[in-house]
């Protein structure tokens, strides 16, 4: 699966392979108290005790939200 979540004010949408599945606005994040010492972690707990059951091929984190048709390129381009 190619998935894309994006958070833009309050707005998230999830996309799989490219088309938009699920869109819901929620009260915007306050991440004043976010600590750059917090490690992104993907695919399994900080504890290492809930692997992912399968392969990550590909992350990218972006600065901003990608408009729908920029998600569905990246899906077209493939790996």
């Amino acid at each position: 699966w190619h998935l894309v979540a994006t958070y833009d004010r309050g707005s998230v949408r999830v996309f799989v392979d490219g088309e938009l599945q699920f869109e819901e606005e929620l009260p915007e994040a306050d991440l004043s108290g976010w600590s750059r010492d917090y490690p992104l972690l993907i695919g399994n707990e900080a504890t290492r005790d809930r692997p992912l059951q399968g392969e990550v091929y590909l992350v990218a984190v972006y600065n901003r939200a990608l408009r729908a048709d920029e998600v569905a390129q990246n899906y077209v381009a493939g790996i």
